[in-house]
C-alpha cells in the first residue's frame, strides 16, 4: 500500500471510532480544536509505522519538521522571537535523530511494524495533549497501517 492508501484508510477508521465515541460517550466534543487535533494525529500515526522506510512521506516530513525546527531553535538563541518556555531545539534534534536512525538502521517492516512500538509511540501524544482519548486515537491510526499491510496483532 502507498502513503494515500494509508492515510485514507487510517483517516477514516479513527473518523468513524471519534464519531461512535462522540455519540455513546460523549469523549470528544465537536469543536475545531478537537477535530483539527483528531485529523492531525490521525494523519501522522496512519504513516508513522514507514519510519523505517527511507524514501516514505513520513520521514521526508518529520526530517523537514526537525530540520526547521533546528534552523529556529538556532535563530532564536540569539535573537528570542520564541518566548523561553517554548523549548523547540532540543525536541527538534531528537526528532532529526530517531528519525535518521529509524530510517537508516531500521530494518523495513521490522520492529516498528509491530504494536508494542505503536503503544509507545501512541503515548507519546500524551505530552502533548494529556488526554488518554487521544492516545486511543493515536494507536487506532497506527494499528490501521499494520492491519491494511496485514499485520493485525504482531508483537
Amino acid at each position: 500500500m502507498n502513503y494515500k492508501q494509508h492515510t485514507l484508510i487510517g483517516l477514516l477508521s479513527i473518523s468513524i471510532f471519534a464519531i461512535l465515541m462522540h455519540l455513546i460517550f460523549n469523549w470528544f466534543s465537536i469543536d475545531l480544536k478537537t477535530i483539527i487535533s483528531v485529523l492531525i494525529i490521525g494523519y501522522v500515526y496512519c504513516l508513522l509505522p514507514d519510519l523505517d522506510h527511507r524514501m516514505s512521506k513520513i520521514t521526508w516530513l518529520f526530517l523537514g519538521i526537525s530540520i526547521s525546527g533546528v534552523l529556529i531553535g538556532v535563530l532564536n538563541t540569539y535573537y528570542k522571537f520564541i518566548p523561553a518556555e517554548y523549548h523547540i531545539l532540543i525536541p527538534s534534534l531528537i526528532l532529526l535523530v530517531l528519525t535518521f536512525l529509524c530510517a537508516r538502521f531500521a530494518k523495513h517492516r521490522g520492529i516498528i511494524h509491530t504494536l508494542r512500538i505503536g503503544l509507545i509511540f501512541s503515548a507519546l501524544v500524551y505530552f502533548i495533549i494529556p488526554d488518554w482519548k487521544f492516545c486511543i486515537i493515536a494507536l487506532l491510526s497506527y494499528q490501521s497501517h499494520l492491519m491494511s499491510d496485514g499485520y493485525f496483532f504482531r508483537f
